[in-house]
């Protein structure tokens, strides 16, 4: 046992020792870091700069960025809440007029009517998923005109069966809600 203690303990000691020593490398590179940003704050002669080094407005700013991804999360999941208590009718006034201003965005030439890839587009800007949006394509190419193009009144009578049978897109709701002061 005592041959074993003798030989054991120089090497705990290195050990020891070698942690001594990383703890003291540790500390005089901690020292260098914070000699140059001391020099480099004693160098600043901009008070916008001594701000930035101000410890409240850190603290702050660090509090702000770690809520700020809850507040949004709340937000977000109230504004879709409020979507779901509207009555139907409300939803799809709201989405016609969603459907109203996206028809007018989409529409280049200012005709009133969509050829294809304008129609493309708006679909896939109002419909969630990509069946839907193969059903309403399918629809759309059935009224299409004999130019090609499809009329704001047909489009919104193939979007207004589309809603009212599987429902208006709940992506339409905060832009226009927002704009109306509904939430």
């Amino acid at each position: 046992l005592q041959s074993v203690t003798c030989l054991a303990f120089p090497g705990v000691g290195a050990i020891i020792a070698a942690a001594a020593s990383v703890s003291k490398a540790r500390c005089e590179v901690d020292a260098r870091a914070a000699t140059a940003a001391a020099t480099q704050i004693a160098g600043r002669k901009n008070d916008n700069e001594l701000n930035e080094l101000s410890p409240f407005r850190t603290v702050f700013e660090l509090v702000r960025s770690l809520i700020k991804p809850s507040v949004q999360r709340v937000s977000s999941f109230l504004k879709r809440l409020r979507w779901r208590t509207f009555p139907t009718e409300v939803k799809l006034r709201l989405a016609r007029e969603d459907l109203e201003w996206r028809f007018e965005r989409y529409d280049a030439n200012g005709d009133g009517r969509l050829n294809a890839a304008e129609l493309a587009q708006v679909i896939s800007t109002i419909t969630e998923t990509r069946e839907r949006a193969e059903r309403v394509r399918r629809e759309a190419a059935a009224v299409v005109g004999g130019d090609g193009t499809v009329s704001f009144a047909q489009f919104r009578v193939i979007m207004d069966t589309e809603w009212r049978r599987y429902g208006p897109p709940a992506q339409l709701q905060a832009r226009r809600l927002k704009s109306r002061r509904m939430l």
